[in-house]
Formats: C-alpha cells, structure tokens, sequence
C-alpha cells in the first residue's frame, strides 16, 4: 500500500459525513511530516492547502516539520520564508528546529546566513542565546571558518 493510498483513504473516511469524523491538527501534521521527510513539497502543500481550507491553526509542530522539509529539499530561501511566518504569526520556535537549520545553512556552505539567522532570532533569551550561538560557534570552529565569519557577529 502506498503512503498516497493511505492519506486518500483517511481523507475518505474523514470526509464521510455519516460518521462525522475530521481530521484535526495531529493527524494532518502526521502525514505533512511524510511528505517533507519524503522530501515531496508538492504534496506538503496539499496538506497545508487542506489544513487552509479546513481553518486549522497550525502550530509549532507543523511549522518545525515545513522547516525540515525545506531544509531537506535545499531550499534556503523556503526556510526563512518559514521562520518569517512563525515570526509573524507567533508560534514559538522549538530548539531543534533552531539546532536543524543552524545545521543545515552550515552543510549548504551558507555560513554568513547561519550567523545572520542566529542574530535576527536572538535576543528574546539569554540562556537560549548563549546556547546558539555556542554551537554555531563551535561548529564554525570545527569547519575553520569561525575567523572569516566573526566580522558578521560584531555588525
């Protein structure tokens, strides 16, 4: 059975006004996780296009996972779209997300982005700023790139 038989078959079910059943937010977030670990952002955008149509909130847990999703497409400029919304929106940022994309901009070579994005999201928490920026520092030592990269920290 296929990961696309199985959503349509719950879609079915849900939508079957004799039982009255809908899919709420854990169940749409599950297979929007699928999808973006799968790495198919088409059919990520159908979930979300569905939790739209539905008028679900999403929540930190959604966005964590659209996070990983672009991250693991390599699309940079979807990650800060993401961020952006949560930002917007309010949703709180999980620590692992903020660990996934410190990560990532450093595997995809985007080294200044990665001191920007730790810079533009801090502030708020000391502890949780100290922490960041410890690790992108330490991971920037690890690659022997913490030199070039300072002089963005100071500006």
């Amino acid at each position: 059975m296929s990961f696309a038989f199985a959503l349509n078959s719950v879609a079915l079910v849900a939508a079957d006004d004799g039982l009255g059943v809908g899919l709420d937010l854990t169940a749409h977030n599950i297979f929007l996780t699928a999808h973006c670990f799968a790495g198919d952002l088409d059919a990520a955008a159908e979930i979300l296009r569905r939790i739209k149509e539905e008028g679900v909130a999403a929540d930190a847990r959604t966005f964590d996972v659209l996070v990983l999703g672009a991250c693991k497409a390599g699309r940079v400029e979807g990650v800060m779209v993401v961020l952006r919304r949560m930002a917007d929106d309010g949703v709180p940022m999980l620590y692992s997300m903020r660990m996934y994309v410190i990560g990532t901009l450093l595997k995809m070579k985007c080294y200044e982005l990665a001191v920007r994005y730790v810079r533009t999201f801090g502030g708020k928490d000391k502890l949780l700023d100290a922490e960041l920026f410890g690790c992108l520092a330490s991971k920037l030592v690890n690659l022997e790139r913490v030199k070039r990269e300072c002089r963005f920290w100071r500006n």
